[in-house]
């Protein structure tokens, strides 16, 4: 039976996760974010796109500073893909590949595909938690922990999508005191550039977003570090602008009209002010 190709895909962070048919009815989608993504996740999710042969229409992409910044290598299970991703550089790049990994070039290389550490932490919590790894359609209730729909996105439980605002907002300032951002990372930016310019050439119709910050969490960040988030946002907005794609959405909670009552936690906006940030553009 041959899989039906979706029309548009939409590609980041578990910031995203919650983009759905409920914001593009008139689209066949596919979410394919992933937790802590950065440029190495995409990259490989879109080489192995790309050898299927499901390349869609349009995607929308996630810009995040954690995608391109320094220092955040986010989790490795893109790893588990590394001959996508790998295989993606070799057709459509001029990159030197070494130089876009951060692991030793040793024997046992081709093995970290099988098995990375990540992947193994998070299993091992998932079975001392004892939770079951059968699948369980809740119809429409809500999940009691997490699950996944048809199209991708992701189902919250009630406890996760309920939190304490102002509980919420102390831990936000707490991480914007304490979790400094990272500045950009050339390397990775290239790798960006790679994957636009490959949407580009393939004539894959582009749209940005950039999703707020807790409004405490930015404050912070932007008090004691020269108003990063900003630069960054100036930057993904001219970003856009030269790709000639529309850019939605903003780090600002100001700027999108979210407030604390809109925050999973410091991260994570929910799914309703997703939806209101898109209807606005």
């Amino acid at each position: 039976k041959q899989t039906q190709k979706p029309s548009l895909v939409v590609m980041g962070s578990s910031r995203i996760m919650e983009i759905s048919v409920n914001i593009f009815p008139d689209k066949k989608l596919f979410n394919i974010g992933v937790s802590h993504a950065n440029i190495n996740d995409l990259i490989a999710l879109t080489g192995l796109l790309d050898s299927l042969k499901l390349m869609p229409q349009e995607v929308v992409i996630n810009l995040d500073p954690f995608l391109i910044c320094k220092g955040d290598k986010g989790t490795s299970e893109w790893q588990t893909l590394k001959t996508y991703h790998s295989s993606f550089l070799k057709k459509y790049s001029t990159i030197n590949m070494e130089e876009t990994e951060d692991e030793e070039d040793n024997m046992y290389k081709k093995y970290y595909t099988m098995l990375t550490f990540e992947y193994f932490k998070t299993s091992l919590e998932f079975l001392f938690k004892k939770k079951s790894k059968k699948v369980e359609n809740v119809g429409k209730n809500i999940p009691q922990i997490t699950g996944r729909y048809s199209d991708g996105s992701v189902a919250y439980s009630y406890a996760y999508a309920h939190p304490n605002a102002l509980l919420i907002a102390n831990v936000a300032t707490s991480m914007g005191i304490k979790n400094a951002v990272p500045e950009m990372d050339e390397k990775r930016l290239n790798l960006l550039n790679c994957l636009i310019n490959y949407f580009e050439k393939n004539n894959i119709k582009m749209t940005f977003v950039m999703l707020p910050f807790h409004p405490n969490y930015c404050d912070e960040v932007n008090k004691r570090q020269n108003n990063i988030l900003n630069t960054y946002e100036t930057f993904f907005n001219e970003f856009a602008k030269q790709h000639s794609s529309n850019i939605v959405g903003s780090f600002s909670a100001t700027k999108t009209q979210t407030n604390n009552t809109d925050f999973y936690d410091t991260y994570h906006v929910n799914g309703d002010a997703i939806k209101r940030i898109f209807l606005k553009n």
